[in-house]
């Protein structure tokens, strides 16, 4: 029966493109990878019941704390100051402190966990401590590079600042592509009905160039029997926020008059973002 077992197995696996059966054993248990995970997950595990930090957390702050250490060393190198093993035992003076508390608190969180105020100010200073933690390490990288590179302390912070700055224009130039290439009339009104921005849709449809759009309010364009119910709608927008089916009259740079239905909806610093569809 055993040899049975032994040669079906055999013949599924080598059926799969394996060898063997031990090759198919192999295959999914990896000796050195066990290794190095197991340990990595007893002490991942550790870390988390009594310092109350996660796995993937302990590895970003461990990260963290090496490159502080690394980027230390190379500063100091920079400066012309000789490596010195008290360097070492600062750092892992300073990173046993940290963990100390952060034992006390996860131990005072675990002791108090079932009082949801007492327990919730040991978990809410755990968390505030261990961001400050963070971020003094983060800043002490920052240092250490500005350093490195020969750049003042600010350098480095100007330069993210930089990226920041041109992710944010890039996404500003997505958002005007959408707004310019919709086909609906978009705007962007103040409080008092004065056009602030516009889009190709509506100079194409009124035949004024952007600066004269910019130049007028509603009044100057709705038509004059509709700016009673215009101004009504208007102050209702300002109270409840929103309005929606409002039909007027617009005048176009010829003269004409085209029909436009409104929707509009308030923003901050007292604009009104609203969409108009022009109705044949």
């Amino acid at each position: 029966m055993k040899n049975f077992l032994s040669n079906a197995l055999e013949t599924v696996v080598t059926n799969f493109g394996f060898r063997s059966t031990s090759d198919f054993v192999g295959s999914i248990i990896h000796v050195k990878l066990m290794m190095v995970t197991l340990p990595i997950a007893l002490l991942s595990s550790v870390i988390e019941n009594y310092f109350g930090l996660h796995a993937i957390t302990m590895i970003a702050f461990i990260t963290l704390i090496t490159m502080e250490l690394i980027t230390g060393i190379a500063a100091s190198r920079a400066r012309g100051i000789p490596l010195q093993s008290k360097r070492f035992s600062r750092f892992g003076f300073k990173l046993g402190i940290w963990m100390t508390i952060f034992f006390i608190l996860q131990s005072m969180y675990l002791q108090y966990k079932d009082n949801s105020i007492i327990g919730g100010i040991y978990s809410w200073l755990h968390g505030s401590i261990f961001i400050y933690v963070s971020l003094e390490y983060l800043l002490s990288v920052v240092e250490n590079l500005s350093v490195i590179t020969g750049d003042n302390n600010n350098a480095i912070l100007n330069m993210i600042k930089n990226s920041v700055g041109k992710y944010l224009k890039a996404k500003e130039n997505d958002v005007e592509n959408f707004f310019q290439v919709d086909d609906n009339l978009l705007a962007v009104l103040t409080s008092e009905g004065q056009f602030k921005k516009v889009n190709k849709a509506w100079l194409e449809t009124l035949g004024y160039d952007e600066k004269s759009m910019l130049e007028k309010k509603l009044k100057d364009l709705v038509h004059p029997e509709d700016i009673k119910n215009t101004k009504l709608e208007y102050e209702k927008l300002k109270t409840a926020g929103s309005i929606t089916g409002l039909i007027n009259r617009y005048k176009t740079k010829e003269g004409h008059y085209v029909h436009l239905s409104w929707s509009a909806k308030g923003g901050k610093n007292g604009v009104f973002y609203c969409t108009t569809k022009v109705l044949s």
